[in-house]
């Protein structure tokens, strides 16, 4: 009868284990695919910060080119062309 009963809490034992496995390996999926998803919305955020940066680059380029735009418009109001 200890026998019968020791086999019966071992294959409990065993039930339990591999449960307690299936679930870990869906937790280090699952984290699997959190880091994954974090290292790509770093990426993003790195274009993203890229692309504001050149954005602001053109801005001030384009800036540079109306104010001399401006200077030529009123030298060639004024009459100043040669």
């Amino acid at each position: 009868m200890t026998e019968n009963n020791s086999s019966n809490i071992e294959s409990l034992l065993r039930e339990h284990l591999k449960q307690d496995q299936s679930r870990l390996d869906r937790i280090e999926d699952k984290i699997d695919r959190l880091s994954d998803t974090v290292v790509a919305l770093a990426r993003a955020e790195e274009k993203l910060i890229s692309l504001e940066s050149s954005k602001t680059q053109l801005v001030d380029s384009i800036a540079e080119h109306e104010e001399r735009l401006d200077m030529h418009e009123k030298r060639l109001n004024k009459g100043d062309v040669t």
